[in-house]
């Protein structure tokens, strides 16, 4: 063989790191832990995963990837994951020191090194369910103010449609709130 056909095959062999550190900024990037497993045992994690679950990445790998979800948890995302490609969820993880927090988790079947695998996605919810429980207090104590007022409040759109009413208006004008959602001003 030609000196020049060995060149090449030496730039084929080296290609494939170049490609492999691209995908592995893109997965480093993301806000969401990224792992692949083959049922028993991690094969693979990003690093935003093993920040979110408090290992580090020398402690990942090998793992059985069920002892990150809560054990009351556990047996029912088992039995999904294995019987379904495509699976996507909430559920409740398990840290390191042992704190849980909400997760979803989007999970499916891949050929990964020539043998089917799983490829899950983790998002924590955390903040999103605070946000959640912030928005749903402020909307109920919007609520509270608006069906209590003493003044008759009547919500409208900028065609005049009636988007709502509140208790005083019903009871000053002696309709039912649908009989008037269904008016305009």
């Amino acid at each position: 063989m030609s000196s020049e056909g060995t060149e090449n095959m030496a730039e084929t062999a080296a290609e494939p790191t170049p490609s492999l550190e691209k995908y592995r900024l893109f997965a480093d990037a993301t806000d969401e832990g990224i792992v692949i497993h083959d049922y028993k045992r991690i094969l693979a994690a990003n690093s935003h995963f093993c920040r979110m679950f408090g290992y580090s990445e020398d402690n990942i790998e090998g793992t059985d990837p069920f002892a990150f979800i809560a054990p009351e948890q556990r047996a029912v995302i088992t039995r999904t994951v294995h019987e379904t490609d495509d699976t996507s969820g909430d559920s409740i993880g398990v840290r390191a020191d042992g704190g849980l927090f909400p997760i979803e988790v989007k999970s499916r079947t891949v050929t990964y090194q020539g043998r089917l695998v799983r490829l899950s996605r983790v998002r924590d919810l955390t903040k999103r369910r605070q946000a959640e429980a912030t928005l749903n207090a402020s909307e109920e104590r919007f609520r509270r103010l608006f069906n209590g007022a003493a003044d008759s409040i009547i919500l409208h759109d900028q065609t005049g449609r009636i988007v709502d009413v509140n208790d005083q208006t019903c009871e000053l004008l002696g309709y039912p709130r649908q009989a008037l959602l269904a008016l305009s001003v």
